[in-house]
């Protein structure tokens, strides 16, 4: 957060909103609350949208994040400190008022709970972070991921970008782990059977995520950082797919995130030319890392190391995106 303050909120001064799924203490709204001039706001999660649904079996879903734990699949099963995302809004009207939104997942620490907490912040981001009674007259987000870094100042209003006709933007684009999503690719087949839908092969966007019809990729935008227009999440072309996927199960009985999720249904639904990649933007989350080439990382005044670019990096799936 102090790093989005000092590279650029300072001056856009876009208010912030956090979310969480308990009441955030009035010490940490202190806390947050001395590093921006800008507004904040809070709010709690409903719990209907957070929690495994009453289809699931919780049994079967706790005997898969044992199985994931035992394999060290991150986020699967074993200890984490802590599942949060954060997001970043921008109301609807085409005014001066804006809004930044922080999504936070589950606070706790145990054994196997962070591996619940991200799935259920999962679920939450990928079908009802864009339906919360606190954002309905926002139409922008973008989201900000504790421990995330950003390495250079912003030369561009992301939010300015988005009004230009984007619907989603993103920093990299990586492979997911195979054994996470191994029936993922099924669902949505069996979901554009069902709705007598098409593959659209030929879109310059679809080929991002499958080669023909039959095969996955397991490419996927990295959700950690993203802009995203709300109106195409609450489309009703994207809350069929949501719900059919989540009908399914996979988010808790094996580890179908947000950002898979999504980036199928941009993929199937949209065209390339509706996305945006933000090159400008030096970043970081976990291991990995992009940072601006060039003249770009001088005159941003970047502070990564530009030599560290997840961009050529073997997992990455920019490449792909690139050459459609």
């Amino acid at each position: 957060m102090q790093q989005i303050e000092d590279r650029f909120n300072a001056q856009a001064r876009y208010p912030w909103t956090f979310l969480c799924d308990e009441p955030l203490t009035e010490d940490f709204k202190t806390r947050v609350s001395t590093m921006t001039d800008s507004p904040i706001s809070f709010d709690v999660i409903p719990a209907e949208h957070w929690g495994l649904p009453d289809w699931i079996n919780g049994t079967r879903a706790e005997q898969v994040r044992k199985n994931m734990g035992l394999l060290r699949i991150p986020q699967g099963g074993r200890r984490r400190e802590t599942s949060r995302s954060h997001a970043r809004l921008r109301p609807d009207q085409l005014t001066r008022q804006r809004t930044v939104c922080v999504c936070l997942g589950s606070l706790t620490e145990s054994f196997d709970l962070a591996s619940r907490s991200f799935r259920n912040l999962s679920r939450f981001n990928a079908g009802f972070l864009a339906r919360q009674d606190i954002l309905r007259s926002y139409r922008y987000y973008w989201r900000i991921q504790p421990g995330s870094q950003y390495f250079c100042d912003f030369l561009e209003d992301p939010f300015e970008i988005m009004r230009e006709g984007k619907i989603y933007a993103f920093n990299m684009a990586l492979r997911e782990m195979e054994q996470t999503v191994s029936t993922l690719w099924e669902a949505v087949y069996d979901f554009m059977q069902e709705h007598k839908l098409r593959i659209n092969t030929g879109s310059n966007l679809a080929g991002f995520v499958t080669e023909d019809e039959d095969t996955y990729t397991l490419c996927h935008y990295e959700s950690s950082f993203e802009v995203v227009d709300m109106k195409f999440l609450r489309s009703p072309a994207y809350l069929t797919f949501f719900d059919y996927l989540d009908k399914k199960g996979g988010i808790f009985y094996e580890r179908w995130d947000s950002a898979s999720i999504l980036s199928i249904a941009l993929s199937l639904f949209l065209h390339k030319e509706e996305l945006f990649f933000q090159d400008g933007i030096g970043y970081r989350h976990g291991d990995i890392q992009h940072c601006p080439q060039g003249d770009a990382y001088r005159t941003r005044r970047c502070a990564c190391d530009p030599k560290k670019n997840f961009d050529l990096d073997q997992r990455s799936c920019l490449g792909k995106w690139q050459g459609l």
